[in-house]
């Protein structure tokens, strides 16, 4: 029977060990899904709902200019837009987690945000909406508002759904069908002030300086697929 030693092998301070390293991963596309893009309104009223890809404080922005509600007591913005992907990776999936909205408000007291409300859809997989909403956050309650606002708001899956969609998988550099469509609402109402209070109250979104535009951003994960 031969007798197996143990052997300890001791490294020197010189010493190298070199591992033969597994080929990488191609890497994710930049999480900035926005400089993958290009904006194409989906509106018959394309001045309204006329979309930019513009840049602020080094972040990338979806930017409404001429969506704007000017001095109403009460109003809507409704503009759908689509994202083509032009140069996104292959073999990588994208979803969309929080929805960022910014731009200019000035309410009187009693004019009111009713609702902010973003909704997503991933073409041509059409699986789900996923919807980004926020209520009454600005003016609610006769306090006003005259200033730049910037919020975040969670992305929550459609239909019922447990995960969020995501755009297809490309299969190729050439194929440019994956695409982002993008709903933005926004509705301006107005409450009593007093308990007789029956005059209108009057508030203003957007405007039409670029620092004042309705600007929407994303932030979302890559997946492999």
């Amino acid at each position: 029977m031969k007798l197996v030693q143990p052997v300890a092998l001791f490294l020197g301070p010189c010493a190298v060990v070199r591992a033969i390293a597994a080929a990488p991963d191609a890497p994710a596309p930049t999480a900035n899904i926005l400089s993958l893009v290009e904006p194409l309104s989906s509106s018959t009223d394309t001045n309204k709902c006329a979309s930019t890809i513009t840049t602020s404080n080094s972040l990338s922005y979806l930017a409404f200019p001429n969506a704007r509600i000017t001095h109403q007591s009460s109003g809507t913005i409704d503009c759908p837009t689509r994202l083509t992907l032009q140069k996104s990776q292959t073999a990588y999936r994208y979803s969309v987690t929080w929805v960022s909205l910014s731009g200019y408000l000035e309410l009187e007291p009693g004019a009111y945000i009713e609702r902010f409300i973003v909704s997503l859809g991933y073409f041509p997989r059409g699986e789900q909406i996923d919807v980004a909403t926020a209520r009454n956050l600005y003016g609610k309650g006769a306090t006003g508002y005259d200033g730049y606002f910037n919020m975040s708001i969670p992305v929550v899956a459609g239909g019922g759904g447990g995960e969020l969609g995501s755009t297809a998988c490309r299969t190729s550099t050439s194929d440019a069908r994956t695409a982002i469509d993008v709903s933005v609402f926004v509705s301006l109402a107005h409450e009593m002030v007093e308990f007789d209070d029956t005059a209108p109250h009057y508030g203003t979104v957007g405007g039409e300086s670029a620092d004042r535009w309705l600007k929407v951003g994303f932030e979302g994960s890559w997946e492999k697929c």
